[in-house]
């Protein structure tokens, strides 16, 4: 392999996340690993992002980056692109999602997360209360977690461990934002979670 010149660490390191997050997305059945290892890439690769001053597309993939490591050979198949395992590539949205959040207010670069405003999420996942046969939050704005909430919510997550960490985060990010429902739903969803996890797994 020729050595990457004239690139600082901080671009090599995001290249070289690429890299791997492009060869295990699920394309190539034998180089897929835990997703568990992939969110670890994903929070060095969103970080290294934010330290080079680089957003991240709307997609919320690697697809839309460019830079593969100098003498390696990109993947085929991209992430997020014709032949990629859609599982992989759902959940790696919304682990990049999360990733831009807790990086923004920091002193750093901001991310510009996408608009992913939708329908009010207590009542995608089921927990709305309702008033005279309808959500009473409908008539209240939209907010762009809402949607990642849903987004989480249709995912299929092949480690529980992390859907269960995902759900935490996403209540966390909710009561950030003075969404007190979402927030209850997210946490209640969370808590069921857990005590089914802990009947299966239990002693």
């Amino acid at each position: 392999m020729r050595p990457l010149k004239g690139l600082s660490l901080r671009s090599r390191q995001s290249q070289v996340c690429e890299f791997a997050l492009n060869l295990t997305n699920g394309s190539t059945p034998e180089e897929t690993v835990p997703t568990r290892v992939r969110q670890q890439l994903l929070a060095t690769w969103v970080k290294a992002k934010q330290l080079l001053q680089q957003q991240i597309g709307p997609r919320l993939g690697t697809e839309e980056q460019v830079g593969t490591p100098v003498g390696i050979r990109a993947p085929t198949n991209a992430l997020g692109t014709g032949g990629t395992n859609e599982d992989v590539s759902s959940v790696t949205r919304v682990l990049v999602a999360l990733e831009m959040y807790s990086c923004n207010g920091l002193g750093l670069m901001d991310f510009s997360v996408p608009s992913l405003a939708q329908n009010h999420m207590c009542c995608v996942i089921g927990e709305c209360r309702r008033w005279e046969g309808r959500c009473h939050s409908h008539s209240a704005p939209s907010a762009a977690h809402r949607k990642l909430v849903k987004m989480a919510s249709e995912c299929n997550w092949s480690d529980p461990l992390v859907e269960l960490q995902t759900l935490t985060r996403l209540t966390h990010f909710a009561h950030a934002a003075r969404d007190h429902e979402t927030t209850m739903a997210c946490a209640h969803k969370a808590v069921e979670m857990g005590v089914k996890y802990l009947k299966i797994f239990g002693p």
